[in-house]
Order: C-alpha cells, then sequence, then structure tokens
C-alpha cells in the first residue's frame, strides 16, 4: 500500500519514496526550523 500513484503512472516502487516518509522529513525540518539545506529522503 502507498505505492498506487507511481504504478498508476507505470513507474516502479523501488525509485519511490512513501508520503508517510517525507512527511515526517518536512515535519521535523519545520520543527527544527532548518532552511536553506538539500533535503535528502530515503525509503
Amino acid at each position: 500500500m502507498g505505492w498506487e500513484t507511481l504504478e498508476a503512472m507505470g513507474r516502479g516502487p523501488a525509485k519511490g519514496v512513501r508520503a508517510a516518509v517525507v512527511a515526517q522529513a518536512y515535519q521535523k525540518y519545520i520543527t527544527e526550523d532548518i532552511s536553506g539545506q538539500v533535503v535528502s529522503v530515503t525509503h
């Protein structure tokens, strides 16, 4: 579950990142007031 959009676009889930993982990273960076940095999110 969670890869439906990638599959609908004809892409495999191997290169995707789950929305929940992205949301956790986003929450960390806004909570810690981090700006001006490149954020790497991995699954």
